[in-house]
């Protein structure tokens, strides 16, 4: 037991050195070589299984046959929107690339150099990367090609082609990594880009430096793209010949047939290497077929350039047995081409976390090995405000709906020839703004016939929706008026603390003001008092007048009066007994008056009485009307 524990130590570590070797020999072998093939304007109907076949591709039938088709796979819908999409996993929109033909021979703009595309992510895992065909992401620098985007080696055209023979592009234009490769000149672009695949991968697997290392490779191919060129015997030795169609409708299945055989032709090299078992194979269109390249995407509306469904929804089929497990014939998960990147990084045994969060594309890849919906329930088909159009998909368990923004003179099609109900449709004009805008339910309706609703009545589709909304507008008016109550009492509020801090301002601005009141209260005090005193007067007046008045009226022959001293003469004032008193003057010469009954005396007597008490009323109404004005001047203070 002492010797188990003493080696325990010894057998820990030699386990934590071996897991690291072995989780890394796992993982290469998990690491499935990927080759990504890529049509040009191809259309839904050009493939032998299509509603209506007419194009015989029966080496892609064969992959579709043993792998999984993509009933639900979209992509952008024109040719560098979808590669630029393909390469940085972001709608193109995002990154200045939603317009047609942006990185063109005559401007001087490329992708993005800050962007990080998908072969540089492949590397990072310790892949070989390869590009062979069409670029179109711009060359305006050496620092644009491929090259220096993250393939170690690149054969085919950095623009598009005006000549498939000659590859004319306003000049030669078929290269070898960063220069000219003038040998090409008069061979079918398509048989060069399938050749030089088929030597790549060879010399890579026979390689004893390179062969155990996992390989990418981007065939891009220029066809079906116009011009319409194809090899005579594409036409002539096929089925295409058969076809009771135009001469440019002929070209063009002789253009996929020639793709086709490609096809063929890599997945034999292949299986004579030893490496078909342990590849990945995928293959779809960068956009829906073109009316100019006699295409047919029925029964899909609309091609190339637009936003429907013949535009955007591209034939996919992902073949690879050994890494699919139990992946269905059909795939219906909503899928994008901005879901490449993400998905084949898993695929090749990467963590996802470790991508940029700001990527639009989300991996399906477990999804689809274990036929499981994807976690995408909705997409931007595009937004081209040159153009003035627009497309959004939102799909869940129990709608699929796409808005579609549509302002041209006219209304998309089907691709087809002499169709009456075509050119009827074609010749639809708008009669309202609001035709612009077009609903539509995927669900039941997939060809986009017509549109389910415009925008004023679009809740007719689903009524329930409609009642949820109605619901929750109650509830916003509800909120409306609570919001509006409050912000009312708030208002009060912040006007009452406005009066009391102006209020407040003002005794601070005014200290004195409560002495004066003080001295205004003091005012009022001495003006009572002054009141108390005049009445107090008026009563002693009123008193006098009232004895004054008594003594006149009773004694008229007694002669009694009140004592009173004369200023002037000194007079005595008459005795209480009724007699006539004697007055001395101060110089001893006056009499006083004696009241001895003589009748002058007396009138004289009552004439002064008389007198008297007529003063005393008219000091009285003067006293009235002054305490009169006084009660006036109160009044106005």
């Amino acid at each position: 037991m002492a010797k188990v524990t003493m080696i325990l130590p010894y057998i820990c570590l030699l386990l934590l050195l071996l897991t690291p070797l072995g989780e890394s020999a796992k993982q290469k072998r998990k690491q499935p070589n990927i080759i990504f093939i890529l049509a040009d304007d191809m259309g839904w109907g050009d493939v032998s299984w299509a509603d209506l076949p007419e194009i015989p591709t029966p080496n892609l039938l064969k992959l579709k046959q043993e792998g999984t088709e993509m009933t639900q796979f979209y992509v952008q819908s024109k040719c560098t929107p979808s590669r630029a999409a393909l390469m940085t996993s972001r709608y193109a929109y995002k990154i200045g690339a939603g317009s047609i033909e942006v990185y063109t021979r005559d401007r001087n703009n490329s992708l993005d150099q800050s962007l990080k595309l998908l072969p540089e992510y492949l590397k990072d895992l310790g892949y070989a990367t390869h590009m062979a065909g069409k670029w179109h992401l711009g060359f305006c620098s050496k620092k644009d090609i491929p090259t220096a985007r993250g393939f170690d080696t690149f054969f085919g055209s950095w623009t598009n082609t005006k000549d498939h023979f000659h590859h004319d592009a306003g000049g030669y234009d078929w290269n070898l990594n960063d220069k000219p490769y003038f040998a090409a000149n008069g061979t079918y672009n398509t048989h060069l880009i399938t050749n030089y695949t088929q030597h790549i991968l060879t010399q890579h697997f026979k390689d004893k430096a390179t062969k155990k290392k996992p390989v990418f490779f981007y065939v891009s191919y220029l066809a079906p793209h116009k011009p319409l060129m194809v090899p005579r015997k594409y036409i002539d030795n096929t089925d295409c010949n058969k076809l009771n169609k135009s001469e440019d409708r002929k070209i063009c299945c002789g253009m996929v047939n020639a793709v086709d055989e490609g096809i063929g032709n890599i997945t034999a090299t292949l299986k004579e290497l030893g490496k078909l078992n342990n590849t990945l194979i995928i293959f779809t269109s960068d956009n829906g077929g073109a009316d100019v390249s006699s295409a047919s995407n029925w029964p899909l509306r609309g091609g190339k350039t637009t936003v429907y469904e013949g535009g955007t929804r591209a034939r996919t089929v992902f073949y690879g047995p050994k890494f699919l497990g139990k992946a269905p014939k059909e795939y219906t998960g909503l899928t994008h081409v901005t879901d490449i990147l993400p998905t084949l990084y898993q695929a090749a045994s990467g963590n996802t976390k470790r991508l940029p969060a700001e990527l639009d594309g989300m991996s399906f890849w477990n999804k689809l090995k274990r036929d499981r919906p994807t976690d995408r329930h909705w997409m931007v088909y595009n937004i081209d405000s040159e153009r003035d159009l627009a497309a959004i998909r939102l799909k869940n368990r129990t709608h699929d709906f796409k808005l579609v923004y549509w302002k041209k003179d006219r209304l998309p099609g089907w691709t087809g020839e002499g169709d009456p109900e075509e050119l009827k449709y074609r010749q639809r004009r708008y009669k309202a703004p609001a035709d612009y805008y077009r609903l539509f339910n995927m669900a039941t309706n997939p060809t986009e016939l017509e549109p389910n609703a415009t925008i004023p009545d679009a809740a007719l589709l689903f009524p329930e929706v409609k009642q949820e909304m109605k619901d929750k507008m109650k509830v916003c008016v509800l909120m409306v008026v609570i919001i509006t109550v409050m912000m009312m009492m708030m208002m009060m509020a912040v006007l009452m603390m406005m009066r009391i801090m102006m209020m407040v301002m003002m005794m601070m601005m005014h200290p004195d003001d409560d002495d004066d009141d003080e001295d205004d209260d003091d005012d009022d005090d001495d003006d009572d008092d002054k009141e108390e005193e005049e009445g107090e007067e008026e009563e002693e007046v009123k008193g006098q007048t009232e004895s004054v008045c008594l003594y006149g009226a009773d004694g008229g022959g007694d002669g009694d009066g009140d004592d009173g001293d004369d200023d002037d003469d000194g007079g005595d004032g008459g005795d209480d007994d009724g007699g006539g008193g004697n007055g001395d003057d101060d110089d001893g010469d006056g009499d006083g008056g004696d009241n001895d009954g003589d009748d002058d005396e007396e009138e004289e007597d009552d004439d002064g009485v008389d007198k008297e008490v007529d003063e005393v009323e008219d000091s009285d109404e003067e006293k009235e009307g002054e305490e009169e004005d006084d009660g006036d001047d109160d009044n106005d203070v």
